[in-house]
């Protein structure tokens, strides 16, 4: 771990890269509201799914592009409500930018999402 002096002088957390266990922590903290997509789906005999999303995050943890990669999902309502949600998640500081992506799993039970590692790339900007 790396400790940097925020503008306030006090000293933040910075990892030296992001993990495939930060980003899911990261993406865990958004679970309700990738499970309220699923309000969207018109579809009942397709109540499971999946959507893959990718993030640039910048070094400060803060997202600059978010992208939809593979759904299963054929409702645009439910792959738009998750790239929504996907642009509210927010990430640790790393000592880099990272290009990541991950597979959000959305099953129709109270069981909620299921995210799992779909990428992940360490850009050295």
């Amino acid at each position: 771990m790396v400790r940097v002096s925020s503008s306030s002088g006090a000293p933040r957390r910075v990892l030296p890269w992001l993990s495939p266990n930060h980003v899911a922590a990261a993406v865990r903290q958004q679970e309700p509201a990738f499970v309220a997509c699923q309000e969207f789906n018109n579809d009942p005999s397709a109540r499971n799914g999946a959507v893959t999303v990718g993030w640039l995050v910048d070094p400060d943890g803060s997202v600059t592009e978010v992208t939809l990669g593979r759904s299963t999902f054929a409702s645009d309502l439910v792959n738009q409500c998750v790239l929504s949600v996907a642009r509210q998640v927010t990430f640790p500081a790393s000592a880099s930018s990272a290009q990541v992506s991950w597979t959000i799993r959305l099953r129709g039970s109270e069981r909620g999402p299921f995210a799992e590692a779909a990428g992940y790339r360490r850009n050295g900007r």
